[in-house]
């Protein structure tokens, strides 16, 4: 038996690096809002209330000053990442804004309207 055999390439590294629990959470807390969304016959959603954003927190605020770049964070921009991609891969628009009321966390922005569909 190698040692190679046993011991991870970069990439399963990296995937084992990541805090699962917080990157589905976060997606859980998101579809939660989109769920809710929908029973209201919305086509887009605002979360500040999950935890990368929920302000006055100091995880958010952390979240917060990664993406801006104020005090970058490879593991916690990774998360970011990986909860764009998730939605992305679901065909969601989504995107972060600086949540105006705290100007020191973010919201996500969520829509799944398609202008297409629309003029149709």
């Amino acid at each position: 038996m190698s040692f190679s055999s046993v011991f991870p390439n970069a990439k399963d590294a990296r995937n084992l690096s990541r805090n699962i629990q917080i990157i589905n959470g976060e997606v859980n807390k998101i579809e939660d809002s989109i769920t809710n969304a929908l029973v209201q016959g919305e086509y887009s959603v605002t979360v500040n209330d999950s935890f990368m954003t929920t302000p006055l927190t100091s995880a958010a605020q952390a979240y917060y000053s990664s993406w801006k770049g104020n005090e970058p964070s490879i593991v916690l921009d990774d998360q970011m990442k990986q909860v764009e991609i998730y939605f992305t891969n679901k065909g969601y628009s989504i995107n972060r804004k600086t949540n105006i009321s705290t100007q020191n966390t973010f919201e996500w922005i969520l829509r799944w309207w398609n202008k297409e569909f629309y003029s149709l």
